[in-house]
Parts: C-alpha cells; sequence; structure tokens
C-alpha cells in the first residue's frame, strides 16, 4: 500500500465522575487517518518548524509540520506517516530522490546508476 486509510484505536486521558468527584480516566476511541509509506522523506527545518517533501508510490507530497531541531535538512527512508485529512499530490518522484517534473524533462533511467534526463 502506498497511500490509504487504516482505522486505529487511540487511547487519551479526560476527566471521569464518580457522583461528583471528578478523576482521571483514560478512554478509547476509534480514528481513520491516512496513511503513506514513504520511500523517503525530506525535513527542511527552520527553527522550530519543518517544509517535509515524501515520496510514495511514484507521487510526491509536500507538507509543514513542527520541528524540535533549528537549522538543516535531513532525509529519512522507509518511513510510515499517517494524517487526520488526504494530502494531494504535487508531482512524480522516484524513490531514487530524484523529483520527476514537467520542467525537469522525463528522468530515464538505462541502466542501474546511469539517469539521463530527456
Amino acid at each position: 500500500m502506498a497511500c490509504g486509510t487504516s482505522t486505529f484505536i487511540e487511547s487519551y486521558w479526560t476527566v471521569c465522575w464518580a457522583w461528583i468527584i471528578p478523576y482521571p480516566c483514560k478512554k478509547t476511541r476509534s480514528v481513520t487517518k491516512w496513511c503513506c509509506d514513504f520511500e523517503w522523506i525530506k525535513e527542511s527545518r527552520w527553527f522550530f518548524f519543518c517544509t517535509l517533501e515524501g515520496c510514495a508510490g511514484g507521487q510526491l507530497y509536500k507538507w509543514i509540520g513542527f520541528c524540535l531541531f533549528l537549522l538543516g535538512s535531513q532525509y529519512f527512508y522507509g518511513i510510515r506517516k499517517c494524517f487526520s485529512e488526504p494530502l494531494t499530490p504535487k508531482g512524480e518522484c522516484g524513490s531514487d530522490g530524484f523529483l520527476r517534473t514537467p520542467l525537469m524533462g522525463t528522468v530515464v533511467e538505462s541502466e542501474p546508476g546511469n539517469v539521463t534526463i530527456e
């Protein structure tokens, strides 16, 4: 599965009541999320937020998130990430980290390790 919906059981803390006495209690709920198995994710950090790009099933996805590291970029490989809403593909990509967009032309790999752009 490159991208699709998955159902999870989440637990959360809330306030429960015993007559008039409140106490903390843990409850569960079923949630459906949209998940992608990314071949790679590129994280570009800008202090406390990140711009992220990921390739799943040959489609490029982009989103913004919160980061703990200050500056820099890093690649992660073989990551499954879930979202509350589906993301819209922003182009094509490959598992090798190359973006395949109309501006670049078509990327052709005639032999392993020999990549040309037509």
